[in-house]
């Protein structure tokens, strides 16, 4: 029974005054079911001059009392001795038991994003609704990421730097930081993913700032950057995770062509691949499915690059929307590092949730924002299928910019300004990226090229003098897939490969 001030008391008989059990109000919320760890409980704890503490634990644990005991310890509560400890372990796991015969045991969440049929957003460790706003205790799935979606610092002081990108001629990196207003949006394109890639040689120019800059909307502007040196298991896991929250990828310069391209193709199929579980014949639960924007940063165009592995890299152009940053002068190199080095590492995630919450409790009209914005991008930029990844995420980021400067006076931007820009930005790159003719010699010389190693060169006369088959010049290591005569100029394909 809860005694003053929420002290937990144990009643020993009508004859005996009840027993302290802990002197801080200690007790269970709920029931969770994790999909790695199993059963889980949700614990809070009230001290009497720190905030409300909630952490969760395993049932495995509850029921083992060293492992409980310092799970505890870990989170503040000191009992003493073992006699202490033991009515403590004793209490809580009557309450489990009372939980498990009152309440039903809550799914906890594997991705952050939309849920419920779109009911229901989740980010961080919140779930937001059209009514209210829960807690949501994060999964071991999502506890890492949900970690960095904390708010710190102050709205106002976030929203002075946000503002700088409001300038004539930061209109490239405006419309990129968008990007983490409009991949909630972007699923309602229908489309799973698309890239924004930034580009320039040099440093100084605000790349790795933009990505900084949209994570800032909902957490540590660096926490939730991928590093360049991420595995692609890593990176899959992590789309996952963040679901229909944008992703930010810095520095993928050194990043081999044919691991883009395998990343593009990745990031817009919109799942990880299925893998077998260890011990047994069976495929293990695949949670890497996401609907979502990414913005790259790098020093070279992925375009170029692609083109050195490929004759027509239509496919992983089109889902890229590739551009240039150049230097401005609309920020000083002091003004830069006073507001972007250090005012935004200390001011962020506070406009995120006022944003997902406004999305939820507003989603049919932020999806007739988007459906509107696409009929005119499309219309102004003269876009066909072809073109269908960069209309989803240009019409899902000024979508989300309008409904941020409309509705929840997050920025004071000029919106037309940066509207202007990327409808010509987009003009300029569907006319240098229009689909080329087959080439037939092209398809042919990459084939030889890719099959060097399969070559036969003979000359292809016969000796005068012996009449004897010529001895080959060059021999195939591998399969035989390409026979060349030199004297005749004839060049012979296998048909199959």
């Amino acid at each position: 029974m809860w005694g003053p001030n929420g002290a937990i008391y144990k009643e020993e008989g009508e004859e005996k005054d009840p027993r302290l059990v802990y002197e801080h109000r200690l007790y269970l919320m709920k029931r969770m079911h994790d999909a790695v760890n199993g059963e889980v409980i949700i614990i809070r704890l009230h001290l009497p001059k720190d905030e409300i503490r909630t952490f969760n634990t395993t049932n495995s644990t509850l029921a083992n009392a060293q492992s409980l005991r310092t799970i505890l310890a870990k989170h503040g509560v000191v009992c003493g001795g073992d006699r202490r400890f033991n009515a403590i372990f004793e209490y809580l796991n009557h309450a489990l038991g009372a939980l498990q015969y009152n309440n039903k045991a809550e799914e906890m969440r594997n991705q952050l994003g939309w849920a419920d049929k779109d009911t229901k957003f989740i980010l961080g460790d919140k779930e937001y609704t059209k009514t209210e706003t829960f807690h949501s205790p994060p999964s071991s799935a999502t506890k890492k990421t949900a970690g960095f979606m904390q708010p710190a610092g102050t709205l106002e002081k976030w929203k002075e730097v946000f503002d700088l990108y409001g300038r004539p001629g930061l209109e490239p990196h405006a419309f990129a930081a968008l990007t983490a207003f409009g991949s909630p949006l972007f699923k309602f394109t229908g489309h799973k993913g698309a890239v924004i890639n930034v580009i320039h040689p040099t440093s100084g120019t605000g790349k790795s700032t933009i990505l900084r800059m949209a994570n800032s909307v909902y957490g540590d502007p660096d926490g939730l950057c991928y590093p360049s040196n991420d595995t692609v298991n890593s990176r899959i896991h992590k789309f996952g995770v963040h679901n229909n929250i944008h992703n930010c990828i810095d520095e993928i310069t050194n990043m081999a062509p044919y691991k883009f391209s395998d990343l593009a193709y990745a990031i817009t199929g919109g799942t990880g691949k299925d893998r077998m579980k260890a011990s047994t014949n069976e495929l293990r639960e695949n949670f890497a499915t996401w609907q979502s924007l990414t913005v790259c940063s790098s020093n070279s165009s992925f375009y170029e690059k692609l083109c050195t592995i490929k004759q027509n890299p239509d496919g992983e152009r089109m889902r890229v929307f590739e551009y240039k940053i150049e230097k401005v002068p609309a920020i000083s190199t002091e003004e830069g590092a006073q507001y972007f080095d250090d005012q935004l590492m200390a001011n962020y995630g506070t406009f995120g949730p006022l944003y997902i919450d406004w999305l939820v409790k507003n989603k049919d009209t932020g999806v007739g924002y988007l459906k509107d914005a696409m009929a005119k991008v499309g219309r102004d930029c003269e876009f066909t299928s072809r073109e269908r990844f960069w209309l989803g995420a240009i019409a899902s980021n000024m979508a989300g910019g309008l409904i941020v400067a409309r509705h929840l006076n997050g920025c004071s931007w000029n919106l037309k300004r940066i509207y202007d820009w990327v409808v010509e930005e987009a003009k300029t790159l569907k006319s240098e990226s229009a689909p080329q003719g087959l080439n037939p010699s092209g398809v042919i010389g990459e084939y030889v090229i890719n099959n060097m190693q399969n070559m036969l060169v003979i000359n292809g006369a016969a000796d005068k003098r012996s009449s004897m088959a010529p001895v080959p010049i060059r021999e195939p290591r591998g399969a035989l897939h390409i026979r060349f005569e030199p004297d005749t100029n004839k060049l012979c394909l296998v048909v199959n490969p």
